[in-house]
C-alpha cells in the first residue's frame, strides 16, 4: 500500500498554506489512478516519477485538512 508524507507551508497570502504531498512507492500500473485521485481531491501535480508523485495543494487550513482526509479515506497511510 502507498504511503504519503506532508509537509505544511504558509504563503505569503493572509490564511492560505501550501501543503505538499508526496505519495510512495506506487505499484506498477497505479500511476494513473493515483494522479486522478490527487487531481480530484484539489492537488497540482508537481512530480510524477515511476514510482512516486509530488504534488501541492494551496488554500485556507480547513480545506488543506479537508483535501488531506479525501486522499486518506482512498487507503493511503499518513506518514
Amino acid at each position: 500500500m502507498e504511503k504519503f508524507k506532508t509537509e505544511f507551508k504558509e504563503t505569503n497570502k493572509d490564511g492560505d498554506f501550501t501543503v505538499s504531498v508526496t505519495v510512495f512507492p506506487i505499484e506498477s500500473g497505479k500511476l494513473e489512478e493515483k494522479i486522478d485521485l490527487l487531481r480530484k481531491a484539489g492537488f497540482k501535480i508537481t512530480s510524477i516519477n515511476a514510482d512516486s508523485i509530488d504534488a501541492e495543494f494551496v488554500g485556507g487550513y480547513d480545506s488543506i485538512i479537508q483535501a488531506i482526509d479525501q486522499i486518506k479515506s482512498s487507503y493511503f497511510i499518513r506518514k
